[in-house]
């Protein structure tokens, strides 16, 4: 599946980008939006993600619930997981994986959260980040996201 986040601002969820206009219709077969928000008198604490998927949309139709705020499927992460493990959504064409979604040589980013004994996390817990760069070199870099039960 691939993925485009899009971060909900005061003023909304923003623009798709001309870039994103061009390359994003032949794609939409697999595409699914990341619809993340931040909730605080700071924005300091992240919300539950929302997931969107465009299988069904033309880039009009997108920019339209972008604008609006009203997507007509959101989906919660456990919902696309299972998604994904029935192969209902994403792809599994191998150009597609390797050339578009995870192109080999270009820096990945993932967040793996680990507990010990199955213990729940407390209310806020530090998630390491690691990024592959070409050279396979990992940087690490501590943050803090609030897990929210709900």
């Amino acid at each position: 599946m691939l993925c485009q986040a899009k971060l909900k601002q005061r003023s909304g969820w923003g623009k798709l980008t001309r870039k994103q206009k061009r390359v994003l219709p032949e794609r939409l077969p697999y595409l699914g939006l990341l619809l993340y928000e931040c909730d605080g008198e700071n924005r300091q604490l992240l919300r539950q993600f929302a997931w969107q998927m465009c299988n069904f949309a033309s880039i009009e139709t997108m920019s339209g619930w972008l604008k609006s705020g009203d997507f007509p499927g959101p989906a919660s992460s456990p919902e696309i997981i299972r998604q994904l493990g029935n192969a209902s959504i994403g792809t599994d064409n191998k150009q597609i994986l390797e050339g578009i979604i995870r192109p080999t040589g270009k820096p990945q980013f993932s967040i793996s959260i680990y507990w010990a004994s199955d213990k729940r996390p407390p209310e806020c817990i530090p998630i390491t980040l690691y990024s592959s760069l070409k050279n396979d070199v990992e940087e690490q870099q501590k943050v803090h996201v609030l897990v929210t039960r709900g």
